[in-house]
């Protein structure tokens, strides 16, 4: 192991160990139904996600320790609800906490129990989200902050048939919500830089997972009808994949198409897709 391994597994430990301490406490908070407690440690937890020593592999893990901490806030907050807290009052209360991710990464969760309350339409609360995460620029921060909005929110969309459809907003809604996420993680993804090309590439590679998450979830949504793919969908997608002349990225995309949606809707395209 290298100088260069050693500071990456130094790093690691080191965030791994300030959430695990801060995980115990926030789980200590949730048993008793503190609510004050458990977002200052849920924020103290997320200060981690600042880190840009990491390498992406490295940051994927300490992100998916946090997730299923965050998952127990969700819970938390929905209990609150229940006792009677205006879930307006907390979402305000929130955007004044310190420090502008942890903050995104807690108005997530609070803007998704907010929405699944309908007392706010869905998509006032996804158009607020989505404008307050282009505050955060860097590739590998905004790529999972992005990522973890995609898989909260991803049933809290005003897709067709859903009970957010109508006043939460229209399919046309959900549906550009997440073309313009993929749009955005795209333009951050082919930013990641790297002092050798080979590195960088590998680093990407590790995360195209997330970046293809956007399109397993268009794929999934009801109105995404055949016609609507082929009038509409496509040439979106067409559009931000050529937007950037990025070789990785255009592979990549192309690929995910193909495998996320059904044959028929290829073989009626195929002039588009050659």
């Amino acid at each position: 192991m290298n100088m260069l391994e050693d500071d990456q597994e130094r790093i690691l430990e080191d965030a791994k160990r300030h959430i695990k301490e801060q995980a115990f406490y926030l789980r200590q908070a949730i048993e008793s139904s503190r609510l004050r407690e458990a977002l200052k440690h849920s924020m103290l937890m997320l200060n981690q996600l600042k880190q840009d020593k990491l390498s992406p592999k490295n940051y994927y893990m300490i992100f998916m320790q946090i997730f299923d901490e965050m998952r127990s806030l969700e819970q938390l907050v929905k209990e609150e609800y229940k006792r009677g807290r205006k879930l307006a009052d907390l979402y305000e209360v929130v955007q004044h906490c310190d420090g502008l991710i942890p903050r995104i990464y807690i108005l997530t969760i609070c803007g998704s129990v907010y929405i699944s309350t309908r007392e706010i339409p869905a998509k006032d609360v996804l158009s607020d989200l989505m404008e307050m995460m282009k505050g955060v620029q860097h590739p590998v921060k905004g790529l999972f902050m992005r990522y973890f909005f995609l898989k909260i929110c991803k049933d809290r969309l005003p897709d067709k048939g859903s009970e957010y459809e109508g006043e939460g907003g229209e399919f046309a809604d959900a549906l550009n919500l997440i073309l313009q996420n993929l749009a955005e993680m795209n333009k951050l993804w082919i930013r990641m830089s790297g002092k050798e090309k080979a590195k960088r590439e590998q680093n990407r590679n590790d995360l195209k997972v997330i970046i293809g998450e956007n399109l397993v979830r268009l794929s999934q949504l009801e109105g995404c009808t055949i016609e609507v793919y082929k009038e509409y969908v496509l040439d979106k997608l067409i559009e931000i994949i050529t937007s950037k002349d990025d070789r990785i990225s255009q592979q990549y995309l192309m690929d995910c198409i193909i495998q996320a949606f059904p044959d028929e809707y290829h073989i009626q395209t195929l002039e588009k897709l050659l």
